[in-house]
C-alpha cells in the first residue's frame, strides 16, 4: 500500500490541475490588468495618446472622494444592491419553498422560474424597456418608470430581481433537499407550527445556501453595469448611475483614464472587502446556528 501522505499529495496535485485553468484565466484577465492599472491611476492620462500622461501622484485618489458624482453614484449603487439582494433572496426562497416537493407540476414550475436567468442582462433590459414603455402605458395609462427620477432605480432593480430569483431558487432548493425530514416530523409531534419549523429547523440548516446567494447577489449588485447601461444609460439625470457606470464614462467618454482607473481600483478593493466581510460574518452565523 502507498503511504497516506503520498495519496494526499496526489489528491492535492489532482485538485490543483482542476483549479489551474480557472486560476490562469483569473491571473490573465483580472489580476494582471489590475496590477497594470496601478501606474496609470497615478497619471493624468486621457486614454488615447501613446504617452501615459504626467505623473500626478495620489491626486486622482483624493479627487475621487471630492467628486459629487462619485459619491452620488456610491449611494445609488448601495441602494440598488440593498433592493436586489433583499428581494432576490426573499423571492428565491419563497419560490423554492413552493416547489420543493417533487412532481410534474413543480418540475415544470421550476423550469419556468429559472428560465429568466438564461436570458442575458442586455436582452432582459431591452425586453423590460418595451414592457415598461408600451404595455404599462396601454394597460394603465402610465408613463414608463424608467423615465422617472423617483422610480427608475427600483424599476431597474426589479428587472434584476426578475432575472436572478430563479437562480437563487435553485440554490435554496439544493439546501432544502438536504434537510432531514425526520426533524420536521419530530417538530410536528411536539406541536410546532409552520413558522416555528421554518425559523428553528429550515433556516438554520440552509444557512450555507443563504451565504452563497447573499454573497453572490451582493457582488452582482455592487458591480452592476450592463443592465443599467442597456435600460437607462444611467438616467434619467443620474438617478440610476452606478459606480461601474461612472468609471466607464470617465475612462471612455470623458477621457479621464487616469482618474477612472484610480476609481476602478478603489471600487475593486471595496467590492472585494465588502464581499469578504459579509461572507465571513455569514459563515460565522452558520457555525453559531
Amino acid at each position: 500500500m502507498k503511504p497516506r501522505s503520498s495519496l494526499a499529495a496526489r489528491q492535492r496535485a489532482a485538485n490543483f490541475c482542476f483549479l489551474a485553468p480557472a486560476l490562469l484565466l483569473f491571473v490573465i484577465f483580472i489580476l494582471l490588468p489590475f496590477i497594470q492599472g496601478i501606474p496609470v491611476s497615478l497619471t493624468n492620462w486621457n486614454g488615447v495618446t501613446v504617452e501615459h500622461g504626467e505623473f500626478v501622484g495620489l491626486r486622482n485618489y483624493v479627487n475621487i472622494f471630492k467628486q459629487g458624482d462619485f459619491n452620488k453614484a456610491a449611494g445609488v449603487t448601495l441602494l440598488y444592491t440593498l433592493i436586489t439582494v433583499t428581494c432576490t433572496n426573499v423571492l428565491g426562497l419563497l419560490l423554492a419553498l413552493g416547489v420543493q416537493r417533487t412532481g410534474k407540476l413543480n418540475n415544470f414550475l421550476r423550469s419556468i422560474y429559472f428560465m429568466p436567468f438564461v436570458i442575458s442582462l442586455i436582452l432582459a433590459a431591452y425586453t423590460w424597456r418595451y414592457l415598461y414603455s408600451d404595455i404599462v402605458n396601454i394597460a394603465f395609462g402610465l408613463h414608463s418608470p424608467l423615465g422617472s427620477m423617483r422610480y427608475a432605480l427600483p424599476a431597474v432593480a426589479g428587472i434584476a430581481v426578475w432575472r436572478d430569483a430563479g437562480y437563487a431558487m435553485v440554490v435554496y432548493l439544493a439546501g432544502l433537499q438536504m434537510v432531514p425530514r425526520d426533524y420536521y416530523e419530530a417538530a410536528e409531534v411536539e406541536g410546532a407550527g409552520a413558522p416555528t419549523r421554518f425559523f428553528k429547523i429550515t433556516l438554520p440548516l440552509i444557512m450555507p445556501s443563504v451565504t452563497a446567494n447573499v454573497v453572490l447577489t451582493l457582488a452582482w449588485g455592487l458591480k452592476q453595469f450592463d443592465l443599467v447601461m442597456a435600460a437607462t444609460g444611467g438616467g434619467p439625470g443620474k438617478a440610476t448611475e452606478t459606480l461601474a457606470v461612472v468609471i466607464y464614462k470617465n475612462i471612455f467618454e470623458f477621457m479621464h483614464a487616469g482618474y477612472g482607473q484610480a476609481a476602478a481600483i478603489v471600487f475593486t478593493v471595496f467590492v472585494a472587502a465588502v464581499s469578504s466581510a459579509v461572507s465571513f460574518l455569514l459563515r460565522r452565523r452558520e457555525v453559531e446556528l
